[in-house]
């Protein structure tokens, strides 16, 4: 279905959209900004890394922070190619297997995350709000479900730290009889209630000053994508554009966001008055300064991480080897 829906929407793009207009953009297209626009992704996924590695204290350890850049790009490319976020599952999978961490931490750490950059994205939107005329498919109820999602991810946070509340869900799902459900709830649970240990001020304050970081830079990222081909727009479109993406990509799903990321980014900058053969010209770059380094360290994540695996493999023959002589 994804693929059709990409099939569909390309073919509407392709016929309303004079071409030669948008080669003659991209040929003349202006490298430095589009270095800029690279490095300032990297950095992006560089932050979101870091910022995972201090979600998972205290259970992190000793944790390698090249081993937390590959679970993460391997969920990052499962999301861009795989429907309902299934890069997510495959990241807790590689950073159970890499860094021996539980499948129940990855989870929380996972869920904070989201609720971080839900509570962001609100933010971001309530200070755009009054300059921007919003178009009815980012209008109130988009806003409301962003609100939802994030007051509902931060309650459930909040609640499973509460010893009580944890032991009543397991009491209540062990009578319900459903076979190893309460086990994995117990086990996700306590793994909540260790998140105590991460509401330390100083934490937290690195948390959000990392979480702002991130969405700056995904700003940036679209604004140095405007530069390249010459769009006279002002930062806060970057910042919205960031925004429109996040939300949009997440409830219409295309194989790496194909026609659904540019028809985002051409109704995003119509607010600023870019006529759409520009706005496509700047979201076909931006499409591969974003998802590029997302294919190419993905597929280097699943390598590395494979080798890792079979390292760890053949050590443990040569352990049982050992002990058998």
């Amino acid at each position: 279905m994804g693929v059709l829906v990409t099939v569909v929407v390309v073919g509407f793009v392709a016929r309303e959209f004079d071409w030669h207009a948008v080669q003659a953009t991209l040929s003349q297209a202006d490298l430095r900004y589009l270095a800029l626009a690279m490095a300032a992704m990297l950095l992006n996924i560089a932050l979101k890394t870091r910022r995972w590695q201090w979600l998972l204290h205290p259970q992190s350890g000793h944790v390698r922070w090249r081993d937390l850049l590959c679970a993460l790009l391997v969920g990052q490319l499962g999301n861009v190619l795989l429907p309902t976020r299934l890069g997510d599952v495959m990241r807790m999978g590689v950073a159970h297997k890499m860094v021996e961490v539980p499948l129940s931490w990855a989870l929380v750490t996972i869920v904070a995350e989201k609720a971080l950059d839900s509570v962001m994205l609100i933010l971001l939107l309530g200070v755009l709000l009054p300059s921007v005329a919003w178009p009815a498919w980012v209008g109130t109820t988009q806003v409301i479900y962003t609100a939802v999602l994030a007051g509902g991810l931060v309650l459930v946070s909040w609640l499973a730290t509460q010893g009580r509340v944890r032991q009543r869900v397991v009491q209540t799902l062990r009578r319900m009889r459903l076979g190893p459900i309460p086990g994995w709830t117990e086990r996700i649970l306590q793994s909540l209630g260790a998140w105590q240990a991460v509401r330390e001020t100083p934490l937290q304050v690195r948390l959000w000053a990392w979480s702002v970081a991130i969405w700056f830079l995904a700003g940036l990222v679209n604004y140095f994508g405007f530069r390249a081909v010459a769009l006279q727009v002002p930062f806060t479109a970057g910042l919205l554009l960031a925004a429109t993406e996040v939300a949009g990509t997440r409830l219409a799903y295309t194989p790496a966001a194909i026609g659904v990321y540019h028809s985002i980014a051409i109704l995003t900058l119509a607010l600023f008055g870019v006529e759409a053969a520009a706005a496509l010209s700047a979201a076909l770059l931006l499409h591969v300064v974003v998802y590029l380094p997302i294919l190419i360290g993905g597929l280097a994540g699943v390598w590395l991480a494979g080798v890792d695996l079979k390292l760890a493999a053949t050590d443990m023959e040569g352990v049982q080897d050992e002990g058998t002589g």
